[in-house]
């Protein structure tokens, strides 16, 4: 699939999360604890011309609902990878190595 966004839209892929998480400090978070105000990790895939200081590649967080706004736009491709379009105000942080 090959899409450019326009404007000021950021496309990221959602990026599959683990059934457990061990948090740095070593505790163990479970699939059985409510993730629904947990950030989701996502990869920039490509942005729009308007977009500066974002390179693809770039590994960010976003709220849980910040892939449906404003619009309801999650994409599938033929691997099962997770596509959306974001406006860049949503994302929260970007993570470095």
């Amino acid at each position: 699939m090959k899409l450019k966004p326009f404007g000021s839209l950021c496309l990221i892929k959602i990026l599959p999360e683990a059934d457990e998480v061990a948090t740095s400090t070593g505790i163990i978070m479970p699939a059985t604890v409510d993730q629904s105000r947990t950030p989701r990790m996502c990869e920039v895939v490509a942005t729009g011309p308007d977009v500066a200081r974002l390179p693809a590649g770039t590994v960010i967080l976003i709220p849980r609902d910040a892939a449906a706004m404003p619009l309801d736009n999650i994409m599938e491709d033929e691997d099962d990878a997770t596509f959306a379009l974001v406006q860049p105000n949503t994302i929260i942080a970007t993570i470095h190595p």
